[in-house]
């Protein structure tokens, strides 16, 4: 019961406050950059659901920019506590245990609701300005075989999915980092520094190993934008959510022992 009451403050103070809605307005806009040429360029008409997919994934814009906006909701909310001694009387009412399981829960949750729903308020924005929910053709890759083939409504379902998944991931990452650094700044920027260093350092080392597509299943990327199996899309998006769920666990796993310690309990 007190981790359900911790949780219940937790979810409340990361949900309802003002930062949420200014979030939620720099994630439409980071989307809309991406997808810029799409809406409003030389590519605009293209279907919506392939304007969603440039939106949240684009490589040649503000790739993985989200990476250091969704942190910020409530990832940082640990180390703000511990320096305001916060932390250490609550954990005194609910237990050290429930507080953290508590705090790493909640700081998933709501990074996971909030890119869920500003890609969902993306894709109703652009439902209301007519765009088509059409794809030129099969073989594009990313899901959007699944728009092709009538399954319009399991496109989204997948894309809000995961890339809710991936703002949950990076939320538990920093909040990992917080227990390390007591830096703020460094909480949120170090989902999308930790995203770049291990897309450099997989693309080095995989560079050095033999041509084999299995070793396409260490790179993170694939799990937070790919798909693996262009033939098994229920399995594609399984794999994707199942490496991601297992990241932010490990991170979780790692700031429930690492929280102690900055407690000093």
């Amino acid at each position: 019961m007190k981790f359900f009451r911790a949780l219940r403050v937790d979810l409340r103070r990361s949900l309802i406050q003002k930062k949420t809605l200014l979030l939620l307005a720099l994630l439409l806009g980071y989307m809309c950059f991406n997808a810029s040429q799409y809406l409003f360029g030389t590519q605009a008409g293209a279907g919506a659901p392939l304007i969603l997919q440039q939106a949240l994934h684009s490589i040649t814009a503000l790739d993985g920019l989200y990476l250091a906006i969704v942190p910020a909701l409530y990832a940082a909310s640990f180390l703000q506590d511990t320096q305001s001694g916060f932390a250490k009387e609550a954990a005194a009412r609910v237990g050290v245990g429930n507080l953290l399981l508590s705090r790493g829960v909640a700081a998933a949750l709501s990074a996971f609701l909030l890119g869920a729903l500003a890609a969902g308020v993306f894709s109703l924005g652009m439902a209301a300005a007519g765009f088509s929910q059409t794809v030129l053709g099969p073989g594009m890759g990313t899901y959007l075989d699944l728009v092709w083939e009538g399954r319009l409504a399991g496109y989204y379902a997948v894309q809000l999915t995961v890339f809710g998944l991936d703002c949950a991931m990076a939320a538990s990452a920093a909040l990992l980092v917080s227990t390390w650094i007591p830096n703020s700044y460094v909480t949120i920027l170090s989902p999308v520094v930790l995203y770049y260093f291990l897309r450099f350092f997989l693309r080095m080392m995989i560079g050095l190993l033999p041509d084999d597509p299995i070793f396409g299943f260490l790179y993170l990327e694939n799990y937070m934008s790919g798909e693996f199996f262009r033939e098994d899309h229920l399995l594609s998006a399984v794999v994707s959510c199942t490496g991601l769920l297992t990241v932010t666990a490990l991170c979780l796993w790692g700031f429930l022992r690492r929280g102690r310690r900055r407690l000093g309990i």
